[in-house]
């Protein structure tokens, strides 16, 4: 079961989430224990009404363009193509710890889209 959870956050989305099937290609990746480590922080499981913690477990990785917010504080924009233009990246899905690769990652609700994590590039703004 854990392996499927890997391949849907591994997975990457053009325009909207969707369901990826595992191929066994991740089954021993490095990179497998960073995704599994990231949990959805408490503040935005409860505005939610979520559960689960892990970013993976009903969500997917989503492919975008990120920048930060117009005004030059702390605020991250995505660009939602399937919604229409920039959105601000919510703050309390914002995880505090440093990313894989130095490249940002949002992942998104599978059912809704709506975004459930946010790891910023190595360096912040």
């Amino acid at each position: 079961m854990k392996a499927v959870h890997f391949a849907l956050c591994v997975a990457t989305l053009a325009l909207s989430p969707a369901l990826a099937a595992d191929d066994g290609r991740f089954a021993n990746a490095a990179k497998k224990q960073w995704f599994e480590s990231l949990e959805i922080p408490d503040a935005a499981r409860q505005r939610m009404g979520i559960v689960y913690k892990s970013c993976c477990d009903r969500g997917d990785l989503v492919k975008t363009k990120f920048r930060v917010g117009i005004s030059g504080d702390d605020v991250w924009e995505y660009l939602d193509e399937a919604g229409g233009g920039w959105k601000v990246v919510p703050a309390d899905i914002i995880l505090d710890q440093p990313g894989l690769d130095g490249e940002p990652r949002m992942f998104k609700r599978l059912m809704t889209g709506e975004p459930l994590c946010f790891v910023k590039p190595n360096g912040g703004i």
